[in-house]
């Protein structure tokens, strides 16, 4: 039985950016960065994000218009994914200093958004909806480099069993549905992705 959280877990950030990207579509273009203030330098570890930096932006628009530039130009990033025993780590850069900027307004913005209290976005999709169910299932660190971010995602030190197999399976396929984002921008946001087969049983 999944443990449907009652409290903000980090885990809720990673699938928020990636859910809002892929619906990137139901937004206008532009290349707004926000109402947040400053670009101050620092790390930011777990919900904290480094110093100076604004929240980058309230509501649907401001999100969409920085979704809509990720990709329109997601040839411009890079990203690298590397398994680790309990989940991976991703790195996502651009040599464009613009790019970059998005990458971690994109960021930030989902910082803001993972306490809105809905809970869900995407819902269509099952492996995103099973990413929502298990929030609790999972931890995540958030560090903003000069030119991106690198997120650290893993299972969460008491989840055991079969649950801890099904939490590192929707890490693994979420990270991959995030490469290919990169890799071919809007055409994997037109795709529906199946829940890991390891989650057989743990979700009802």
């Amino acid at each position: 039985m999944a443990k449907i959280n009652q409290r903000i877990n980090k885990f809720y950030l990673v699938f928020l950016s990636a859910s809002i990207w892929q619906a990137s579509a139901r937004f206008g273009g532009g290349n707004g960065r926000g109402n947040g203030g400053g670009n101050g330098g620092g790390q930011g570890k777990k919900n904290q994000s480094g110093g100076g930096r604004g929240n980058g932006g309230n509501g649907n628009q401001n999100r969409g218009r920085t979704i809509r530039n990720l990709f329109n130009y997601h040839e411009l990033i890079e990203r690298d994914s590397e398994e680790t025993p309990d989940g991976i780590v991703a790195t996502t850069t651009s040599e464009k200093a613009n790019v970059a900027d998005w990458i971690k307004t994109h960021i930030e913005q989902m910082e803001h958004l993972m306490h809105d209290t809905d809970g869900y976005i995407r819902r269509w999709d099952p492996l995103f909806e099973a990413a929502f169910d298990l929030r609790d299932f999972h931890d995540i660190t958030v560090e903003y480099l000069d030119n991106g971010v690198r997120v650290t995602q893993s299972v969460a030190e008491d989840v055991e069993g079969d649950e801890w197999e099904c939490a590192k399976a929707i890490i693994l396929a979420h990270a991959n549905v995030v490469d290919n984002f990169a890799r071919i921008g809007h055409e994997e946001a037109k795709k529906i992705h199946l829940v890991p087969s390891e989650c057989d049983g743990i979700l009802v």
